[in-house]
């Protein structure tokens, strides 16, 4: 990792307005997951093309919501991507493609993507889709067929996207995405399967 690298790091954790124990340990573990990454991946690094510029945010985005880290005080996480020198979709793409290389599963629950959209009343709908389309994957699985995992961040999405559209609430499709470190093809993909799967829950008036 080079020394720019590490003063970026630096710099943005300092701008996030982390000082002291915290500020040193979310610097510390950004660092940690930028030389993990750097190492994984070798000759591979150039993957990310022009978008690699966004490591440095992205490895302080991972230290303070990967849970690794106590964060006792809030952290605007859309300021990292601003800081990023990235577009929003650029981000996103080395997010995911970070999170997978370093084997990070970020958790997040149906409670937390309702409140950021004001949309608590949802939740229990927004949960009890989730359950059923669990039962239904499971149901439907043969033996042979690698376990899906039902709560993954994507699937969060597309079932909160699924209700929210069924009971008219507004959101931002970006904001969604941004929020669960997903891209749009991730999203797609996992809006059909639910669509599929869930078909006669969300559109028995077809």
């Amino acid at each position: 990792m080079s020394s720019n690298d590490t003063a970026a790091i630096e710099a943005i954790v300092s701008k996030l307005g982390l000082h002291g124990a915290i500020g040193r340990s979310v610097s510390g573990k950004a660092m940690e997951y930028l030389r993990k990454y750097n190492s994984k991946m070798g000759r591979q690094s150039g993957v990310l093309g022009n978008a690699h510029i966004a490591k440095p945010a992205v490895c302080v985005d991972l230290a303070v919501t990967s849970g690794e880290v106590l964060v006792d005080v809030a952290v605007d996480v859309k300021a990292l991507q601003r800081s990023s020198g990235t577009t929003s979709s650029q981000y996103r793409r080395v997010r995911s493609v970070m999170m997978k290389s370093l084997d990070i599963r970020q958790m997040v629950s149906a409670r937390d993507v309702c409140i950021q959209f004001g949309c608590l009343k949802l939740e229990p709908i927004v949960r009890e889709t989730l359950d059923e389309f669990e039962l239904r994957l499971e149901d439907a699985r043969s033996s042979e067929e690698e376990r899906v995992d039902a709560r993954a961040p994507r699937f969060v999405g597309a079932a909160f996207a699924l209700v929210a559209r069924a009971y008219k609430a507004r959101f931002d499709k970006g904001k969604l995405m941004d929020s669960l470190g997903i891209q749009s093809k991730e999203f797609r993909g996992a809006l059909e399967r639910m669509s599929d799967v869930m078909h006669n829950v969300f559109f028995d008036d077809e």
